[in-house]
């Protein structure tokens, strides 16, 4: 049987990270460095605040686009984009169906 020829082969330069045009080579082996040292603890903190500010950040926008929203109705539009509408019924079959 051969193998799918759509399906990209891992390469190394594929895991290799790539360099912003507006960040020298020194500033990214900085970070790198920085994040090598980091313990397990600390980086599953870092991901845990980012993912809290992204989702601050898209009931934001749900507030932008829909002034009229209150903070909670904003909050429930946020977690029903981000389930979709099948797991957002399944979950919370009471909540409010408010568009993000």
């Amino acid at each position: 049987m051969s193998e799918p020829t759509d399906i990209p082969k891992p390469t190394p330069d594929r895991w290799k990270p790539r360099v912003p045009a507006d960040t020298s080579r020194e500033a990214i082996e900085v970070r790198l460095a920085i994040l090598r040292r980091m313990t397990l603890a600390q980086k599953a903190a870092q991901i845990s605040e980012l993912s809290e500010t992204l989702r601050d950040t898209m009931i934001a926008g749900a507030r932008f686009r829909h002034p009229e929203y209150t903070a909670a109705q904003a909050r429930w539009a946020t977690v029903r984009h981000l389930l979709g509408e099948n797991l957002f019924a399944a979950a919370y079959p009471d909540a409010p169906r408010l568009d993000f």
